[in-house]
């Protein structure tokens, strides 16, 4: 929202709506864009984007860590969803108003952003992270983890009737998980076991579209040490360009990593 004149969101707007297309923004997200708004606009971001008739069921919301009390009122007004990517926002030592947020019927589904693409990371930091802030042990739980994951995460997207659970007629996306596994054991109920002791490693099979793209922990398509070694060069580049950072082994990491 501070990086974005009314001007353009309304040129997005007019656009989006030309195309038959939603939108998606990142709003109320570091200390510096509050301030910003604050002295530029005079509000928050979340009330700047009501102003500019960008909120809606067709516009996903990221991150709302400063959004106040009010801003989530509007966003339950607006039927606007939200997405929380609870390991990124964790990593920058800030909370929304979780409890508000969840409270208030706002459509909230959980995201990985780019800190990890691990949806077991997600799911165990957004309970601990909103048990954190609200100093309630009860807040959230294994269930609803794993459903703001799946058919929570679809329901923003307008994918309900696509993803999110098996059911008939349904994309047949399916993991398999081996629960033979010392850390897995004993097994007493498979939610709580999955969401709080398994992770992406103990996955063993994938099927996309009912296509099976992991076969005994081997992807089919190719080796995973080419996509490993791809991704490397690819990055180092970018970081070169960018002079973001040296390139090797032993890189100093800047604040914050």
């Amino acid at each position: 929202a501070d990086t974005v004149s009314p001007e353009l969101f309304a040129r997005i707007r007019a656009e989006g709506a030309r195309r038959g297309v939603g939108h998606h923004v990142h709003a109320a997200q570091t200390p510096a864009e509050r301030d910003f708004m604050a002295e530029r606009y005079g509000s928050g971001s979340i009330e700047f984007l009501e102003r500019q008739d960008f909120l809606g069921n067709n516009t996903i919301v990221a991150h709302v860590l400063f959004a106040s009390e009010t801003e989530i009122e509007i966003l339950a007004a607006t039927d606007t969803p939200v997405v929380h990517c609870p390991v990124s926002v964790a990593k920058t030592g800030q909370f929304p108003l979780v409890r508000q947020l969840y409270n208030s019927g706002v459509r909230v589904g959980w995201g990985t952003d780019w800190v990890t693409m691990d949806p077991w990371d997600a799911m165990r930091t957004g309970i601990l992270s909103s048990r954190l802030a609200t100093g309630d042990i009860g807040f959230l739980n294994a269930h609803e983890a794993l459903w703001r994951t799946t058919m929570g995460s679809a329901a923003i997207l307008g994918w309900q009737d696509r993803i999110g659970s098996l059911e008939p007629g349904k994309d047949a996306d399916i993991i398999a998980v081996d629960v033979d596994r010392p850390h897995l054991a004993p097994l007493h109920h498979p939610v709580p076991t999955l969401v709080y002791n398994a992770s992406g490693r103990d996955v063993t099979d994938v099927w996309i579209r009912g296509v099976r793209i992991v076969d005994a922990g081997r992807l089919t398509a190719m080796p995973a040490s080419r996509l490993v070694e791809a991704g490397q060069e690819v990055a180092e580049r970018v970081w070169q360009r960018g002079g973001l950072l040296p390139v090797g082994v032993g890189a100093p990491a800047r604040v914050g990593e």
